[in-house]
């Protein structure tokens, strides 16, 4: 039977009723079958309406290839949604409505197929036709991507009421090279967004500046940044240098500790979207068998104390390695660990071989390190999160050893800021084991009740070592002239997080080497990492 109505209406046999979809373009159709499958033609071809008894309808405003397609799922019973089509066949079948597509298509978004370039247009047909699970869906991941979505072309293109819902959000996320900035550069971006906003049609939406500034957290700007923007002509012409003022003097007012809390006292305040923490990540070589610990190290108590998004962190390493004169097998003998507060702390001891020596730029972070290690550790291998050319994590490689297991930040947008662990005799060697490294990451705070048990601990204080919780080891201002040791990572990262709790980078690792337990260890940190999984790259 399907297939005979399709047929004919291919055919165009005994059809009778047109549809003007598009200027030029036309579609021959049966009343029943659209009416059957369309409240819109149910309505609109059983009444007394002038188009029930027209040969003609239009139909205008729609994608063509969308109302083709919906036209001929009235007859087949099947329609293929794509990434491409999606949203074109959402507006058209909500309009036409067709119940059955339009809850295949909403199904299709919110099954991981938001992303930047989509999430705006879904935000406005959801709010259109009121669908809220995709309007709650597609705003969650506007907000948390708002970096990247303020840059589409669907941002400028947004209605002044969605677009101050969203500024009005404390959820509202700013990611930069995959780290959260300063609490300056963050509004610096929402700022920049507003003016980009109204720029792109200046003499419609000039009236919106002073309700959209009234959403930017303009007292969290530097003094100097203020006094530069208050000056634009635009801020003149809309009457907004006022507001530049009042942050001016609520700066003043924080700063001087004569703060009232004024009922614009949230205005003052950065986003409150997640909470910053240290957590730890596992021991390494914490097997040690006979080896005795000649000392301990950790910076906890000034790493846990320090907990906001802007306290101390590793801009540097050198990683100092002996090979063993038994087998000749390499193992980390010191780490020389560089701070951004330019402390450094010699953990072990220097020797002629430099596995690793690390030095990173204002804006890069230590974002995975990737670990062999036996009875002590044998080799580290650091990324970092910037990216070479193909997208690809750069990568500071430290031997072409099998790297067994991996050590990455649970939560959001994290990175290294500590490490911990014991110096050993190994073969009349010193030697690194017990080496557990400190991250400094982020918990949206709807999330927060449901992990914060999985936030680690130092285990070298906590399992009874004599740590103060403050033993720092060597400090030592000696410089060494190598260079640092760049090499770029070939592994495909894929970047879906958007949604997901760790930056989900494939590793090369070659695993066909490993033996059983070392495969069981893997296994048990995949399982760990899933745990954090949210929804994106």
């Amino acid at each position: 039977m399907l297939n005979g109505l399709t047929w004919m209406q291919k055919e165009e046999k005994f059809c009778d009723v047109t549809l003007k979809i598009g200027k030029e373009r036309k579609l021959r159709a049966h009343r029943v079958v659209l009416a059957l499958s369309s409240r819109y033609f149910e309505a609109l071809l059983g009444t007394n309406w002038e188009e029930s008894r027209s040969e003609e309808v239009e139909l205008l405003g729609f994608d063509e290839s969308a109302v083709t397609n919906l036209v001929r799922f009235a007859y087949s019973g099947s329609i293929e949604i794509t990434k491409d089509n999606v949203q074109f066949l959402l507006e058209a079948s909500n309009y036409l409505g067709i119940e059955f597509v339009q809850k295949a298509c909403t199904g299709f978004i919110l099954d991981e197929h938001l992303d930047a370039d989509s999430c705006l247009g879904a935000l406005q047909i959801a709010d259109m036709f009121a669908l809220e699970p995709l309007r709650e869906e597609a705003k969650r991941y506007a907000l948390r991507h708002f970096t990247e979505v303020s840059m589409k072309q669907d941002f400028v293109n947004l209605p002044f009421q969605l677009l101050s819902e969203l500024l009005r959000s404390e959820s509202l996320r700013v990611v930069v090279d995959g780290l959260i900035p300063s609490v300056e550069e963050r509004e610096r971006v929402v700022l920049q967004a507003v003016f980009c906003y109204v720029k792109h049609d200046l003499e419609k939406r000039a009236n919106y500046l002073p309700q959209l500034l009234s959403l930017v957290r303009l007292p969290t700007l530097s003094r100097q940044h203020l006094k530069e923007i208050a000056k634009d002509n635009l801020i003149a012409s809309c009457g907004c240098r006022n507001m530049f003022d009042n942050a001016l003097r609520m700066k003043r007012n924080a700063e001087s500790g004569t703060d009232s809390g004024s009922a614009n006292s949230s205005w003052a305040r950065s986003r409150d979207f997640a909470k910053c923490v240290v957590t730890w990540g596992p021991s390494f070589a914490s097997n040690q068998q006979s080896l005795c610990e000649t000392s301990v190290f950790t910076e906890k108590n000034d790493l846990e104390d320090a907990d906001s998004s802007e306290g101390v962190y590793i801009n540097g390493i050198t990683v100092w390695a002996q090979h063993l004169d038994i087998d000749g097998k390499q193992f980390v003998s010191g780490l020389e660990v560089f701070y951004s507060n330019n402390k450094k702390n010699m953990y072990g001891v220097k020797t002629a071989l430099k596995q690793n020596e690390i030095r990173l730029k204002e804006s890069e972070r230590l974002v995975k390190v990737v670990v062999q290690a036996s009875t002590v550790v044998n080799t580290l291998t650091f990324y970092t999160n910037k990216r070479n050319i193909d997208r690809n994590m750069k990568i500071f490689r430290g031997s072409d050893g099998i790297p067994i297991r991996t050590d990455r930040p649970i939560g959001w947008h994290g990175f290294l800021v500590g490490v911990g662990g014991a110096i050993v005799d190994f073969h009349g060697h010193s030697a690194i084991a017990r080496l557990q490294f400190a991250w400094r990451t982020f918990f949206l705070n709807d999330e927060m009740p449901m992990f914060e048990h999985l936030i680690g601990k130092c285990e070298i204080c906590d399992k009874g070592s004599e740590c103060d919780g403050n033993d720092k080891g060597n400090d030592d201002d000696d410089d060494d002239g190598d260079e640092d040791n760049h090499d770029d990572d070939n592994d495909d990262d894929n970047e879906e997080d958007d949604d997901d709790f760790r930056d989900d980078d494939d590793d090369d690792d070659n695993d066909d080497d490993e033996e059983e337990e070392e495969e069981d260890e893997e296994e048990e940190n995949q399982e760990h990492e899933e745990d954090y999984e949210e929804e994106d790259e």
